[in-house]
């Protein structure tokens, strides 16, 4: 199925508005219609902790890699943490603050046995996540 040139201003639209950092060659991102980089960037135009992964990687461009190491570090999660936060996630996306794909995507990043997959995780994925974790509590104990 090939995409129209309007389908094609409209995905670029979408892709620029919302992660205009990922957009860099914006002529090959919407001239090829069956990229992995366009169903990407389209399902994370949906997907809040995604998108919130790929601006935190803009974000830590310029960041000494010493300090992301001591802070990725300080990011780890215990296994209780672990055990509270898919507990969390569930419960959010039951009560409909997390839509199915988000959902999925905080699982897959944090591993179903433990939080040694969570703990191997690049410093954006873990620092969006927690921040997601500290939000659910926080709406939790409200």
């Amino acid at each position: 199925m090939d995409c129209t040139t309007w389908q094609r201003q409209k995905i670029y639209l979408i892709i620029s508005l919302k992660i205009p950092e990922i957009v860099e060659n914006n002529k090959h991102i919407v001239s090829v219609t069956r990229n992995e980089k366009i169903r990407r960037l389209i399902m994370i135009g949906s997907n809040r902790i995604l998108l919130g992964i790929e601006k935190f990687k803009v974000r830590i461009k310029n960041i000494p890699q010493e300090k992301i190491d001591v802070t990725s570090k300080s990011l780890d999660l215990s296994f209780e943490e672990f055990v509270r936060f898919q507990e969390i996630k569930s419960l959010a996306f039951a009560s409909g603050k997390l839509t199915l794909p988000e959902s999925m995507t905080i699982f897959n990043y944090l591993g179903d046995l433990g939080p040694e997959r969570f703990n191997k995780q690049p410093i954006e994925v873990k620092a969006v996540l927690t921040q997601v974790f500290s939000e659910l509590l926080t709406k939790a104990a409200s």
